[in-house]
């Protein structure tokens, strides 16, 4: 028995055996559309982004050579509210004085790149940071440095000023210290202060006031009676030899090395000065000077002390 062939095998139209042809490089009017649509977007989108680039790099280079140039884009936002946060002593009259912002000046007029300049102009300041708060307020944030010493110097016309030197060696004019601070600071003497340029009001980094300021620090807190004898810290021989020199009050001089640490010499300091106090002798008279730059043998204290004639 013959079987005829299955006819929808053999069929041209059956789905199973129609090849589809595709012609290479023929375009539909619909794909040509798109494609020319998807050029369009992306030649929009350079452009945009050209744009946006430009204004990007104007936007900066205002900003950098002149932001108060840039404008609030709404106006009438007066500056209302300073706060001051500082440190040290200068408080809020002081920065208000410094600022010298015009009344009722905008907000977006503020040229913080100048004001931060005009505070920094006075040494006092170490570090100061501005920032507007929004609506109508500014924050002035700022580190002040600390003093160590005071220093005497005759300006030109004679006069007599008193300056004042910061643990870092900036020398400064003081401003709303209170007097018994200032008073309590030993004079610096016997160095060579020189100024930023001829004429000028600022000074140079005095060198070596790292040890001045740790010496001090360390005789206020172990030996502070002895120390509210100091009146001013020598420095004629640091350069050379390494020394600082204490003259007090009680016209003693007392010479300290920088080699050694100084919490070490002023413990021996106490000791001889307590001794001395305990075996009081009417022969001779108040201490002149006292050598603790010559160390500590193995013998026991040594320090080289000589006494004022009677």
């Amino acid at each position: 028995m013959k079987h005829s062939p299955n006819p929808s095998s053999r069929s041209p139209n059956n789905w199973r055996n129609l090849t589809r042809q595709v012609t290479p490089g023929v375009r539909t009017p619909i794909s040509q559309k798109r494609q020319k649509r998807d050029m369009i977007k992306k030649i929009a989108l350079c452009l945009l982004l050209c744009v946006m680039a430009i204004i990007a790099f104007e936007v900066y280079t205002v900003w950098k050579n002149n932001p108060s140039d840039i404008k609030a884009p709404v106006k009438d936002t007066p500056l209302k509210t300073i706060t001051v946060r500082s440190n040290g002593v200068l408080d809020y009259n002081w920065t208000v004085r410094t600022l010298a912002l015009p009344e009722g000046v905008d907000m977006m007029e503020l040229d913080i790149t100048a004001l931060r300049k005009r505070i920094l102009d006075h040494a006092q300041v170490h570090t100061a940071v501005l920032t507007r708060q929004f609506p109508d307020t500014l924050t002035v944030t700022l580190e002040e440095r600390s003093p160590v010493a005071r220093i005497l110097i005759q300006q030109p016309g004679g006069e007599r000023e008193e300056l004042l030197v910061a643990t870092d060696g900036i020398v400064y004019s003081g401003a709303n210290y209170a007097p018994g601070t200032l008073a309590a600071l030993p004079y610096l003497a016997d160095v060579n202060l020189l100024r930023t340029a001829p004429g000028a009001h600022q000074y140079l980094p005095l060198a070596g006031i790292d040890f001045v300021a740790k010496l001090v620090a360390e005789a206020q807190i172990n030996i502070p009676d002895h120390y509210a004898t100091w009146r001013s810290i020598s420095m004629k021989r640091y350069d050379e030899d390494r020394l600082l020199v204490v003259n007090t009050s009680n016209a003693a001089r007392i010479t300290f090395g920088i080699r050694e640490e100084f919490i070490n010499q002023i413990a021996r300091l106490d000791y001889i000065l307590n001794d001395i106090a305990r075996t009081a002798n009417p022969n001779r008279g108040p201490v002149h000077t006292i050598d603790l730059s010559v160390g500590q043998t193995a013998s026991g204290i040594q320090a080289p002390v000589t006494f004022h004639r009677k």
